[in-house]
Parts: C-alpha cells; sequence; structure tokens
C-alpha cells in the first residue's frame, strides 16, 4: 500500500517505517507530521537530505484553515503571535477527490512525479480473425497500462476518525 503503518526496508536489519497517521490537522499536527516526514530513510536506512515536503493537500472544506496555518506569518492560535516557520515553504492544495473531511497529506512533488510511473503491462497485440463464409475480417488491437509509485517516502498520509477502529 502507498500508505502504511509498516514499510519495512531493504536493509539487513529490516527496519521498517511508515507514512500513515492518524491526527486531525492542526498546526501542530502539520508541524509533527513535517518533521516526522523528513526523518524519512532510504530503503537502505540512510538519511535522505533531500526530503521535504512542500505541499499540504487537503479536501476543499479545510481549504482556508490549511492556507490560515500554512499562510499567516505568525503561528496561527497562539497569543504571542511567534514566527510561522512554514509560511511561504508549503504550498496548499485542495483536492476535491478527497471527500473525507478529516483526510490530509503532505507530499514532496519533485519526488512524487520521479515515483509515479506508467507500466506496460500488456504489450499491444496485434490479432486478425477471417472469416471464410461471411468474408469478414477482424482486427483486434488488445493492451493495458497501468499506473503506479515506485516508492512511498513522497507522502505521508493522515486521517482522523472520531471513535472508529480503523487500520490500514
Amino acid at each position: 500500500a502507498l500508505g502504511h503503518t509498516t514499510h519495512t526496508s531493504n536493509d539487513s536489519r529490516g527496519t521498517s517505517q511508515g507514512n500513515l497517521g492518524t491526527t486531525e490537522l492542526s498546526y501542530a499536527a502539520f508541524d509533527a507530521a513535517y518533521v516526522a516526514m523528513q526523518k524519512f530513510l532510504t530503503p537502505t536506512s540512510q538519511m535522505d537530505f533531500e526530503l521535504k515536503p512542500d505541499c499540504l493537500v487537503v479536501p476543499i472544506d479545510l481549504e482556508a484553515y490549511a492556507t490560515e496555518i500554512i499562510g499567516s506569518k505568525g503561528k496561527p492560535d497562539v497569543v504571542t503571535n511567534n514566527i510561522n516557520a512554514y509560511n511561504g515553504k508549503v504550498q496548499v492544495i485542495a483536492a476535491r477527490p478527497i471527500v473525507d473531511t478529516n483526510n490530509w497529506a503532505l507530499v514532496n512533488k519533485k519526488r512524487m512525479k520521479e515515483s509515479q510511473h506508467w507500466y506496460t503491462v500488456q504489450a499491444p497485440m496485434y490479432l486478425k480473425d477471417r472469416e471464410i463464409s461471411t468474408l469478414v475480417m477482424r482486427r483486434v488491437l488488445y493492451t493495458f497500462f497501468g499506473y503506479g509509485a515506485d516508492d512511498w517516502r513522497w507522502c505521508y498520509f493522515l486521517y482522523y476518525s472520531r471513535g472508529s477502529n480503523r487500520h490500514s
């Protein structure tokens, strides 16, 4: 699964790490997820210094709140108005396909684009069939393609469900 609590690495130690969390969107939750995503290790359990989230993906219901969290010069909901370290560093994307208003994700767009691939599952096959009695010839082109990710480290998914035992 792209989002999972336990991704096992390829190293000899069998280390595992996850990119699925359960928390409601807030400045503190965003901050914790941002830090956690930067601590993802490579498949050989090495530090990955180039991995920084640059997108906060939310349902359209949370776009205003996410923009407030990211776009404020000071931390939102704090009386002292401390400096917001994420101002200008992260883009907010409101995604209409996310229908659950409790789901959100952090994404590194460059890594996402590098990780997504178009796969040719079945190479094109040209088939033909002739029917002698009716003098009809049929031609068919059959192929099958798929789209997928070969790495999960470009995203950190979070969901929040009150009172449920939902697991990945």
